[in-house]
Parts: structure tokens; sequence; C-alpha cells
């Protein structure tokens, strides 16, 4: 299959002709089509693979997912195509600044409430001034680490490079 459209082959004479046809074949090739009188059977090339595999992997939620898990970004940028490079540090930034926006937003709430007399207080202003983030209030102001919680708070919907809006 070259660029979409089935293409003709020589009749391979054996299995190994075969294997070095399919491993010889560019990332523009998707694979070769056998068929049998009740079978068919594609077996794909390497390079193509790979880069299927890199434009239908690399996401939104995978960049989320590395940043969530305090992996190194540069890491999986060395395996991306150049130029998905921009999009992929462009998300990279917009999440970091999410993140940080949430986190600093919950420390300003847990320091106007902190002093109040007693919890009863605390929960009625938290839920009356800060309820989209009450949560992540609740959890400072019980000393819990809240990274989890907005990681899962700022979760992308998936969305893969250059995806054209309509």
């Amino acid at each position: 299959i070259l660029n979409g459209q089935l293409q003709s082959l020589k009749p391979i004479k054996n299995i190994n002709d075969l294997i070095n046809y399919v491993h010889s074949l560019s990332g523009n090739e998707e694979g070769v089509v056998l068929r049998y009188p009740s079978l068919r059977v594609k077996m794909k090339g390497e390079e193509y693979v790979r880069l299927h595999r890199l434009i239908t992997g690399f996401s939104t939620i995978s960049i989320w997912d590395c940043l969530k898990n305090n992996q190194n970004i540069e890491e999986i940028l060395e395996n991306v195509p150049d130029e998905f490079y921009n999009w992929v540090k462009e998300k990279e930034k917009m999440f970091n600044m999410i993140f940080s926006e949430l986190a600093e937003k919950s420390l300003f709430a847990l320091n106007e409430i902190k002093n109040l007399p007693n919890r009863k207080e605390q929960a009625l202003k938290i839920i009356e001034e800060y309820k989209e983030i009450s949560g992540l209030v609740f959890g400072l102001l019980d000393g819990k680490d809240i990274t989890p919680q907005v990681w899962r708070m700022i979760r992308p919907e998936y969305e893969l490079p250059f995806r054209e809006e309509k």
C-alpha cells in the first residue's frame, strides 16, 4: 500500500524475501496485503508503524500524564517529530500555568480562612467563596499534598497535535 493505494507486486518467492521487503519499506509505504482464498493478512513496515504510533499515541493526555508523574518532558520530545515540538511545548506551558494558578488560588484561600475560630466557620467560608476549589482548600487545611488532586482537576480532553478546530 503506497499513499493509500493498493499496489501490485511481483510474486514473492519465499518468506525471507517477503520479510526483507517489508523491512525495507519507507514510512510512506504502509505495508503489504497477503491474499489467500479465505484469509487476508496485512504486514506493515516498521517505519510506518513507528511513525503512526508517534502521531496517534502522542496527545494532550500523554503530555498531561508526563507532567502529572513528574517526568522529564524533554525525554519524550526526543521521540517526537520536529514539527510537533512547538505544539508539545505550548501544551506543557499551558498545563503548568493552569496547575500554578489553581495551587496559588488554593493557598490564597487557605491563608484567608486558616485563622477563623473553628472548622465550621472555615467550611462555610470555603463553600461560600471558594466552592470550585473547595476540595483543594480542605486538603490544604488538613495538611495534605494537593498536587495529585490538582492534576486530576486539570486532566485535558484528548487532542492530537495540529487538530483543526471545527
